[in-house]
């Protein structure tokens, strides 16, 4: 079963690679590129996974976060924080955000690629 993927950052070439990669595994992905499309984009179509880079030109990715988790479907989506900073601090602001992973820009994208494997594996 394919899960919804929601993919937020303004490097079009780094979200959109991503998504070409969840899609030939499967998945059904969305690419936005500012927070605030994210927001509206997961308030209507309902993801199961969103990755939201950090530092977006409108609003930062702690901002989608907590939008999101406000939402009805706030309570069971999974939020990956992307950023460039690879810290402890960066880590732990991104949990008080809501968020329930960090994955660091230049990572091996296959994690991301693993962890919607297993969401729709687990899914009913």
């Amino acid at each position: 079963m394919a899960i919804r993927v929601l993919l937020c950052d303004d490097n079009a070439d780094t979200v959109d690679s991503l998504a070409m990669l969840l899609d030939a595994d499967g998945h059904d992905t969305h690419v936005c590129y500012s927070g605030l499309a994210c927001i509206e984009k997961a308030r209507h179509w309902q993801p199961h996974l969103v990755l939201v880079d950090i530092g977006l030109p409108d609003v930062s990715g702690h901002v989608v976060a907590r939008e999101i988790r406000q939402m009805p479907v706030g309570r069971d989506v999974v939020l990956v924080a992307f950023t460039g900073r690879d810290d402890t601090e960066e880590a732990r602001a991104a949990a008080g955000s809501g968020f329930n992973a960090h994955m660091t820009k230049g990572a091996d994208p296959i994690l991301l690629v693993e962890l919607a494997a297993r969401m729709r594996n687990a899914k009913p």
